[in-house]
């Protein structure tokens, strides 16, 4: 819970370094704090996403492993070659 909440700061931390550099592109109308203000929006974005993965992989049964089953149905070859590319893919 403790980590959940540091990222939190973490990424509301970052948030407001973007809003920051934003209105300070703006004011300048400078070139190179859009740059800056683009990559830190980039790695805020990174984090998120990895954020949001490790909250997603935090159940109960997210550390089981799962069993998939891939049947073609009624499609005919396509179908057929659909499930084994499926299956290659998992």
């Amino acid at each position: 819970m403790r980590a959940h909440l540091e990222t939190i700061d973490k990424l509301s931390t970052m948030m407001d370094d973007v809003e920051t550099l934003v209105e300070l592109a703006r004011e300048e109308d400078s070139a190179d704090m859009i740059e800056e203000a683009d990559g830190t929006l980039m790695r805020l974005v990174e984090a998120v996403e990895k954020a949001e993965l490790a909250i997603f992989m935090t159940g109960k049964f997210d550390a089981s492993s799962a069993i998939v089953s891939i049947h073609p149905g009624a499609g005919g070859i396509d179908s057929c070659d659909w499930a084994n590319m499926l299956l290659r893919m998992f």
